[in-house]
């Protein structure tokens, strides 16, 4: 063991947590490249049940009490404000907050494992945004519910288990021990006249395929009635996160092909066939303006779109615009010139021109 490792795990013999720790995270990450990697991950697992103040894996922290610092309970007011933002249920707040309780202690973190950040300990490299963009609150929590709607039967599921499908982590029954202090956080905030103002476009104002509570009838891992927003598949779901991994990357016009990024950038069907060609590993390469896009794969009324879909845009009268179909009325694009790839709302400037939806994934 390195002397930085010997350090690590020496400061932390003093917590009285050492022996519980070592064991639950030496299994965790049997696969850890060395014993560096694992004292980083001891600690980390060290740090976080301090600033949690959760108990030793019994649930009884002071925090699930409801002690909660002014800071905790300004992101938690923000994870709110954004469900109510979108028109989402109290359900998917107490969802989020939970996920966030266990993953940072409802505290924007600037650190994490690997290159997780923010309250969701969310990565840039998996396609969740910027460090910048997974920093802000808002953004983080618009991320998570993008990604919480597309859970085919979220509302029915255990909050573990939704949790889980969004996060992936390591400890997928991790979750249920903050449900009841999440739930006792929207006691206190949901019907707040006091919550913070969240920018428009944190999302949609509706969650897609919720018109009068048609989603409640959806059976929990069954066929989904019809709906629009029905969950991506394997490769839509690569090419989602392709193009995630793009966001923030300067538009060229001209730029990009299959493999990448041109003169520094993309413009917008560069980024599509990129993300397309790379979901099918080389098998599906599209046509190169979104012009000729346009007759790629099959059409797909825009009432049945799904993530992953091309959405063509007629707004200059040609067919010149394309993105990625994000789910929840969200699209992936490069926009123009002097912007950079981004997520976006379906909902305002773009619904004012006619849209095609082809299918090809």
């Amino acid at each position: 063991m390195s002397r930085r490792a010997r350090r690590i795990t020496g400061a932390l013999l003093p917590l009285g947590l050492v022996g519980v720790l070592i064991a639950l995270t030496l299994t965790a990450v049997g696969a850890a490249q060395n014993e560096e990697e694992v004292a980083r991950t001891v600690l980390q697992a060290a740090c976080s049940g301090i600033t949690t103040g959760a108990g030793a894996g019994d649930g009884t922290g002071t925090q699930q009490s409801g002690r909660w610092d002014s800071e905790q309970r300004d992101n938690a007011k923000v994870v709110i404000a954004v469900a109510k933002k979108r028109h989402l249920p109290a359900r998917a707040a107490q969802i989020a907050l939970a996920t966030a309780m266990q993953e940072s202690g409802l505290r924007n973190l600037g650190h994490g494992d690997r290159d997780s950040l923010g309250l969701f300990q969310q990565r840039p490299s998996q396609g969740w945004g910027t460090p910048a963009h997974v920093r802000e609150p808002a953004y983080a929590a618009g991320q998570f519910y993008d990604r919480l709607v597309e859970v085919r039967g979220w509302r029915q599921m255990p909050l573990t288990r939704a949790a889980q499908k969004v996060q992936r982590s390591l400890y997928p029954d991790a979750y249920a021990r903050w449900e009841k202090a999440a739930q006792r956080l929207l006691d206190d905030y949901w019907s707040s006249a006091r919550l913070p103002d969240v920018p428009d476009d944190v999302g949609p104002a509706v969650e897609a395929g919720d018109t009068g509570g048609l989603l409640e009838a959806c059976r929990p891992d069954g066929e989904d009635g019809g709906l629009p927003d029905v969950p991506a598949g394997k490769r839509a779901q690569k090419a989602l996160a392709t193009a995630r991994a793009a966001i923030g990357t300067p538009y060229v016009w001209g730029g990009g092909n299959q493999h990448g990024p041109t003169h520094g950038g993309y413009d917008c069907s560069g980024l599509t066939q990129h993300a397309v060609y790379t979901a099918t590993e080389g098998k599906t390469l599209l046509p190169r303006t979104s012009r000729t896009q346009k007759t790629a794969g099959r059409h797909v009324p825009e009432n049945r779109m799904r993530p992953g879909d091309l959405i063509l845009i007629d707004n200059d009268g040609n067919w010149g615009h394309v993105g990625l179909y994000a789910g929840n009325h969200r699209m992936i694009h490069a926009p123009r010139t002097g912007k950079t790839v981004e997520e976006t709302s379906l909902t305002g400037y773009w619904e004012r021109f006619p849209w095609e939806v082809r299918r090809v994934l």
